[in-house]
């Protein structure tokens, strides 16, 4: 089985030096680019070279490998829309990345972990900053930062024990790298509800800070969430069913200004024209 490692993109509008390539709309066509079994996104293979630099008209796209400590075995980041990089608005220099990590081949991926690294200088170097939560098995994160440059890291485990649910790790303080875990608690009995998007409000005086989505294993059926108080075990308002809306992160979330729009699949009987979004 290959080791994957986690690279991203970076795109400047003065062209970088060494190795321009026009991008293909197939990346297969791409040197170092081949996409995995399932068709997600392309992965790349460092075994052929750490760093890749791609022009298209005056657009470069620098590819570089994070960290040896993203590389895994396990290459599925998100059923739908992977949420795992941040750059924050009020703190540029900064970009937060997470990447869903398992450097073993354990049955059921029992050693997977959510790592989390963080760049000072606008993505030029990166530095590991720590598994969150620390030894026990997590996944399908994103990332997210309130309005005071505090990190906010959402995922699945059983942290704190079972059921295996949707969670969240907030810094104590800006750029402490100490997190705190926050519990919005379960909906059901198992598994619910899991596979995490979120986002943070344009400020913490809001009374909303954070808005989530997350959804059951066993049905069709998303739910909708927010944060009221940081402080403690964190206040929720607790989940509010979204009706026909796709389970397993059929559904994202962004914002604009004050404005915070969710995006869904919705479920229907398929007959052939009833499906949509």
């Amino acid at each position: 089985m290959k080791n994957i490692s986690h690279f991203l993109f970076f795109i400047s509008f003065v062209c970088l030096q060494t190795y321009p390539q026009y991008i293909s709309s197939n990346f297969d066509d791409v040197i170092g680019a081949n996409y995995n079994v399932s068709k997600l996104s392309p992965v790349f293979d460092n075994t052929v070279s750490p760093t890749y630099n791609y022009s298209n008209n005056s657009i470069t796209f620098s590819i570089q490998e994070v960290h040896p400590l993203a590389r895994t075995f396990y290459d599925l980041q998100s059923n739908g829309i992977a949420k795992e990089i941040w750059q924050d608005n009020n703190f540029p220099n900064k970009i937060h990345a997470l990447f869903m990590v398992d450097t073993t081949t354990t049955p059921g991926n029992q050693d997977r972990r959510t790592r989390y690294f963080l760049s000072n200088d606008s993505g030029n170097s990166w530095t590991f900053q720590r598994d969150v939560p620390p030894s026990i098995r997590s996944g399908f994160p994103c990332i997210t930062t309130l309005s005071d440059g505090r990190a906010v890291i959402i995922n699945h485990s059983t942290d704190g024990g079972s059921p295996l649910r949707t969670q969240q790790y907030i810094e104590t303080s800006f750029a402490s790298n100490i997190f705190e875990r926050k519990d919005p608690g379960s909906n059901l009995t198992a598994d619910a509800p899991i596979w995490p998007v979120g986002i943070s409000t344009s400020n913490i005086s809001n009374p909303n800070k954070v808005i989530f989505l997350a959804s059951n294993q066993s049905s069709d059926s998303t739910f909708r969430n927010s944060m009221v108080n940081l402080n403690g075990n964190g206040t929720f308002n607790g989940y509010t069913f979204l009706p026909n809306a796709s389970t397993a992160s059929g559904y994202s979330i962004s914002r604009s200004g004050n404005r915070i729009g969710i995006v869904f699949i919705k479920d229907y009987l398929n007959t052939g024209n009833t499906r949509g979004s």
